[in-house]
């Protein structure tokens, strides 16, 4: 029986010779595919000297590993397995000193890697403790976007407080950065989408820097990814596959790339399963991910930059950033729409010293019983078209009635033209009622420096931020119970108005939190200056994303209508103001 041989893998299988290696894709029909005699048990499968002039040394080298790191799978090699590597050591041509090395390396990558292994290896200029890989199943044609995905692991015992990633590329619009926490055997995977280019070599460039107790370890690691001309013709992507692969100046990424998609295309149109460069672009998506490791290079001289800047600044006293400072749509109004399959969820934003509640479209907060029926309309003819307002004062913040027929309460007591304070113990709002709504003073258990702010932004915090100071105020929230509540099918709706700061985390005292969303006890937070809304990052572990820009800690970005936010596991879209169930 005849048996073939990967040149690529060093795959061995028996039966009709394959047109691709059924483990990594290699195309078979080439001079690369050794074909080799069945021998004797006791002596291992060899390719003839006819088909060893066809490999390359690494080839060879790579076919000699992977049988040695079968024979050692179990232990120690039996005496029988000795012998067949001998034979193929033989066969391929490789010394005793290489095929020493070569067990070694093979020994090393079976064995678990110790607790102090990355400490060694950062010392030796690379590690093991940390593993960044590229998709090369991801395709890349001129006049169309894809992604560049990417996926860091750790594979040591150890946990990494803080992994920070910047990735750069003339394929991105700009540059990248995110940062997560990974424990032992954790692994992170990133998706960026590229922008339309043309037809080349685009190099990506990785920096990283790892935070591990007192110390700060950075690397660095680069690779290119190959865009192909945009053509109708399939088999010209093959075509252009194949020089890729003979292209000496590429990466050995590059040509991997190359490879695959090559193979790929001639498997496709092989199946009939493809007509068109968009045909193409479809399976590839489909195909799983095919994740090859990139060289980290220990860099000793930032790590030492970073861990001194780490010992001399503590992360409280670290200095904002604006990102993008020239974007931000002027308003003092705004919606958050919580991206949900479930029911429509809405938290209504304020930046105003006085908010007006009435059933009156004009007012901020339209207090009508929704979604409009009979039944809701009746209740809500109880309320006056401008039934009461939220006042803030240099005394505090104050909720006064507006001579309303069916009146206003808080907690319980009527409120009066002259007004009744809201504290931190205040609970409920009850307007004609029909309508109640829970209050969250959200005040001093978030501290921040007013200082910091005032130097970022090189001028004054203005009037509505000053007066909130005064009485140690950020936010005050809003949420309705009886109606568009948490328990209401027809959604979910609340107001907030930020006098400074709205944070956003797990926490029941933030501004706008949830419990279930991934979330850090304080995670982000939104804040009013200049006429516009910000979103910073507050959190070290995890990422904020603002449509496709990454915030690290203490960064801060202007928003526009259209944002679309991901903090962990929850998804908002920043939008003009609207209310539910009423029309814009």
């Amino acid at each position: 029986m005849k048996q073939n041989i990967c040149s690529s893998c060093g795959n061995v299988f028996e039966g009709e010779r394959s047109r691709f290696c059924d483990q990594c894709g290699f195309e078979l029909t080439q001079v690369n595919s050794a074909e080799i005699s069945k021998k004797p048990e006791t002596q291992t499968d060899c390719p003839t000297q006819e088909n060893i002039s066809s490999l390359s040394q690494e080839q060879k080298e790579s076919i000699y590993l992977e049988k040695v790191k079968e024979a050692r799978s179990d232990g120690k090699v039996p005496v029988c397995e000795m012998e067949e590597l001998e034979n193929l050591r033989e066969c391929l041509g490789i010394s005793k000193s290489q095929a020493t090395e070569l067990s070694e390396k093979a020994i090393e990558s079976l064995l678990p890697i110790q607790k102090d292994d990355f400490d060694k290896k950062t010392r030796t200029g690379t590690t093991q403790g940390l593993s960044l890989s590229i998709n090369t199943n991801q395709f890349y044609m001129q006049g169309f976007r894809g992604v560049i995905d990417i996926k860091l692991e750790n594979l040591s015992d150890d946990y990494f407080e803080i992994v920070k990633v910047e990735l750069s590329s003339d394929l991105l619009a700009h540059a990248q950065r995110w940062s997560c926490s990974l424990a032992s055997c954790q692994n992170v995977r990133k998706r960026f989408s590229v922008k339309l280019a043309d037809a080349g070599i685009e190099c990506v460039q990785f920096r990283i820097s790892l935070k591990k107790a007192n110390k700060i370890y950075a690397f660095w690691a680069d690779t290119d990814l190959p865009i192909f001309e945009h053509t109708k013709d399939l088999r010209n992507i093959s075509i252009q596959a194949h020089k890729l692969i003979d292209f000496g100046s590429v990466s050995d990424n590059a040509k991997n790339m190359g490879n695959c998609i090559k193979n790929q295309v001639d498997n496709f149109l092989k199946l009939d399963k493809i007509q068109t460069a968009n045909d193409f672009m479809s399976e590839c998506k489909r195909l799983p991910a095919n994740f090859k490791i990139l060289n980290l290079t220990f860099d000793p001289e930032r790590s030492e930059q970073l861990t001194n800047s780490m010992t001399i600044v503590k992360a409280s006293e670290k200095s904002k950033r604006i990102v993008n400072p020239d974007r931000g749509s002027l308003t003092d109004s705004a919606s958050l729409q919580i991206q949900s399959k479930d029911m429509p969820a809405n938290i209504v934003l304020f930046a105003k010293s006085e908010i007006s509640f009435g059933k009156n479209r004009r007012n901020d907060i339209v207090t009508r019983i929704l979604p409009r029926s009979e039944s809701n309309d009746n209740q809500s003819n109880q309320m006056g078209r401008d039934h009461c307002k939220l006042e803030l004062t240099e005394n505090g913040v104050f909720v006064k009635d507006n001579k309303s027929v069916n009146g206003t309460l808080l907690d319980g007591k009527e409120v009066g033209t002259n007004g009744m304070e809201i504290k931190a113990e205040s609970k409920e709002l009850e307007l004609a009622g029909v309508l109640k709504m829970s209050i969250g003073y959200v005040g001093s258990r978030y501290q921040f420096d007013n200082n910091a702010y005032e130097k970022l932004f090189n001028s004054s915090l203005g009037l509505l931020w000053n007066a909130a100071s005064n009485c140690s105020l950020n936010s005050i929230t809003l949420k309705r119970l009886n109606n568009l509540g948490a328990d209401d099918n027809n959604g979910l709706e609340s107001y907030c108005n930020i006098y400074r700061i709205a944070t956003i985390g797990s926490k029941p005292h933030c501004a706008i939190s949830f419990a279930d969303k991934g979330l850090e006890p304080i995670h982000a937070a939104i804040l009013y200056l200049g006429n516009r809304f910000y979103l910073e990052n507050l959190s070290d572990l995890t990422d904020v994303v603002i449509n496709d820009t990454t915030l690290s800690k203490n960064e801060i970005i202007p928003l526009c209508f259209g944002d679309r936010i991901r903090i962990a596991r929850l998804d908002m879209k920043f939008q003009q103001k609207s209310q539910l169930y009423i029309d814009s």
